[in-house]
Formats: structure tokens, C-alpha cells, sequence
């Protein structure tokens, strides 16, 4: 749950602030080869144009829809959602053990009326 708070977090604060910079940061060294600044404002651009505030989250216990499962290549998967205020917002989270914890390796997530 705390490593699905923490994604959420900057997640969330990303799209309030249009800059993902935090995030990318924050993420396994993977995904940051991989993905640029500016790849996840592209990617993430509708969140910001609707001018979605996804902040409350920050106080919502996530439910996770499945057992957290991990891999052989020991990615960590967290698939899940949040209900509030007449939405649901869905996650898939995964992370990688890298340094001293473990770090976000990919993300998606959705909006959609619940």
C-alpha cells in the first residue's frame, strides 16, 4: 500500500503541477532510461488539459483488485484502483528492487465515471 501511495503521490502532484520531473526522478533507473520529461507530459497531457486534481487520492486507501505478484524477473505488480467522488481511478503499478527499496518501473493509469 505504501509503495502504491508514493507512485500515486507523484503521480497526482505531477499532473496538478504539468511536470512530471518528481516522478521520473523517483523511478528505477530502467525507466528513466527509457522514458524522458517530456515523454511523460506527453503521455500524461489529457490529464493536465482536463484539469484533473488527482491530489485527493493522497488521503484515499488504494484497493488493490489482485494479489501483488512478482515475476521472474522479480518486477513487483500492483494492479488496483480508487473510488472517490463518483470516479474510479484504475493503477498498474510495477516496481523493481534496485539500491535500498523499491522503485516504480512503469505505470498506468486511468480515469473513467464511475
Amino acid at each position: 500500500v505504501g509503495l502504491v501511495r508514493d507512485a500515486t503521490t507523484l503521480f497526482a502532484r505531477g499532473v496538478a503541477a504539468g511536470d512530471f520531473s518528481a516522478l521520473r526522478e523517483a523511478a528505477a533507473p530502467e525507466f528513466k532510461a527509457q522514458v524522458t520529461v517530456a515523454d511523460l507530459d506527453a503521455q500524461f497531457k489529457p490529464f493536465v488539459d482536463a484539469g484533473i486534481d488527482l491530489r485527493p487520492l493522497e488521503q484515499v486507501p488504494p484497493n488493490l483488485s489482485a494479489e501483488p505478484s512478482v515475476d521472474d524477473a522479480g518486477v513487483l505488480r500492483l494492479v488496483g484502483y480508487y473510488a472517490v467522488d463518483g470516479a474510479k481511478v484504475d493503477f498498474d503499478y510495477r516496481f523493481v528492487y534496485r539500491f535500498t527499496g523499491w522503485r516504480l518501473f512503469s505505470l498506468q493509469v486511468e480515469v473513467a465515471p464511475e
